[in-house]
């Protein structure tokens, strides 16, 4: 029930547990191909589970 009160007196508190995107993440220096290629293979498993491909 406090908890609930907190929420709504707080402000903004729909952010307080926001996923920021990945172009918001600072990245430092050049990237390698291994990260390259994770990341591309990340994001077409993602799109499958998406469609239910996967």
């Amino acid at each position: 029930m406090l908890s609930f009160f907190s929420k709504i007196w707080t402000p903004r508190p729909h952010l307080q547990h926001w996923d920021a995107p990945a172009h918001f993440h600072v990245r430092r220096g050049p990237r390698s191909n291994i990260d390259l290629e994770k990341e591309a293979a990340e994001r077409r498993l993602r799109s499958m589970r998406n469609v239910g491909m996967w």
